[in-house]
């Protein structure tokens, strides 16, 4: 009887603990997500935000809220509320999986082939809900939600079954089985994108349709991963932290149904795998926190006095901008050439003089000098081709970083 009483006060004091640790994180993920939607409301900031992977992330926190209100230890003992907590846990979880593999899957289909992200978006959210509700209703239908406490000790609201071979085959084909692929292909997905990125593209070269006649060198190759190091490495955090959240708790939940024998080690893994649940939100939460899309809203706010353009807009505008400048040096080059075969009123001379470039009647002095005006023409529209490309690279730059 001791030692009875000894175990309940000890897992007394382990669901104070769960409790603990669920609500910091339930309180972090909440104080977030007013904090996205007051930047996303706002005008200064809003562009900063409109990302396909950040309202990935959006979904997957709002999910990871469920998971973190259904962790607290309500019920201690069976009941008949449990096979509902038990339901929506699954939901949230498999929910959860599914909305960091769609980034991973959604920055491998924009980056590599191109695909446009917010075109799939929709896909995405569809296959997320089938995913989730699809085997979570089949265990619900079947009534293998309930109380399940292994070894008699801390229990909690998830798939309980009297037959372990039974348990393990729905917990492995409405649970396991699907987080641990989505999370092993975040990885892959992740390996593939750095090892595509590292490889140089050539740029090719943008010059006016009047001087194709001109023979231009190729831009420098460069290595996309450097461009686009920030949103790729930054994404890339989320496929280590789903292997540490999802590979040991799936993990232990199977050899805990394996082996239902009551020892130090499976009382300790029990603990391990209800804390590694009950800091899921906590740990996710803290990674959004430093998003660099939800920084830079931020900043947007704390910096700026006057409404400034969205993002599509400031491209807009430099898009202009480019194009002003160099229609400005077409004209400033026409006129210069014009001037050039303007003679002047003294004709008394053995020399036509211009506004700015002296013609001579000798035919090396001439040679001569239309050499350096080749020169300076070919610097020119070098010049007009790195900064044409730098405005293209800036604007492929924005629109796929919206679409990642």
């Amino acid at each position: 009887m001791s030692i009875h009483n000894k175990r309940n006060s000890v897992d007394h004091h382990f669901n104070d603990l769960f409790m603990e640790l669920s609500v910091p994180g339930l309180s972090l993920t909440t104080f977030l997500l007013l904090g996205f939607a007051y930047t996303a409301w706002n005008r200064t900031s809003r562009s900063y935000l409109n990302r396909v992977s950040f309202r990935l992330l959006v979904y997957a926190m709002i999910s990871n809220i469920i998971v973190a209100a259904v962790s607290i230890p309500v019920l201690t003992a069976p009941s008949p509320g449990c096979a509902s907590i038990a339901f929506a846990a699954n939901c949230a979880l498999l929910f959860s999986s599914s909305m960091f593999f769609c980034m991973a899957l959604n920055l491998l289909l924009v980056v590599i082939y191109g695909v446009n992200g917010r075109m799939m978006e929709k896909y995405y959210l569809i296959g997320s809900f089938v995913l989730s509700g699809v085997p979570s209703v089949t265990a619900l239908a079947a009534g293998q939600f309930g109380y399940y406490s292994p070894n008699n000790t801390i229990g909690s609201c998830w798939f309980t079954n009297p037959d372990p071979m039974v348990q393990l085959r729905w917990v492995v084909g409405t649970q396991s089985i699907w987080i641990i692929s989505m999370a092993s292909f975040e990885v892959v997905a992740f390996i593939i994108l750095v090892c595509f990125m590292m490889r140089p593209q050539q740029l090719a070269p943008c010059t006016p349709s009047k001087i194709s006649d001109l023979s231009l060198e190729p831009a420098v190759p460069t290595a996309p991963i450097l461009q686009y190091r920030a949103v790729v490495l930054r994404v890339g955090l989320y496929p280590l932290l789903s292997c540490v959240l999802n590979f040991p708790p799936c993990i232990v939940d199977l050899h805990l149904i394996i082996n239902p024998v009551d020892t130090e080690l499976n009382r300790s893994l029990n603990f391990l795998d209800l804390c590694i649940y009950s800091l899921r939100t906590l740990l996710y939460a803290c990674l959004a926190a430093t998003d660099p899309s939800f920084l830079r809203a931020v900043h947007s706010l704390r910096t700026t006095t006057t409404q400034e353009p969205s993002g599509l807009e400031l491209t807009s505008l430099a898009e202009l901008g480019e194009q002003t400048v160099l229609h400005g040096e077409l004209e400033r080059v026409a006129n210069e050439n014009a001037t050039e075969r303007k003679p002047s009123l003294e004709t008394g001379d053995a020399s036509i003089e211009t506004r700015d470039v002296k013609i001579t009647a000798d035919p090396e002095q001439g040679v001569q000098q239309g050499g350096r005006e080749d020169v300076q023409r070919s610097r020119f529209w070098r010049k007009i081709r790195d900064r044409e490309g730098a405005r293209r690279v800036g604007n492929m730059s924005h629109g796929i970083e919206s679409q990642i």
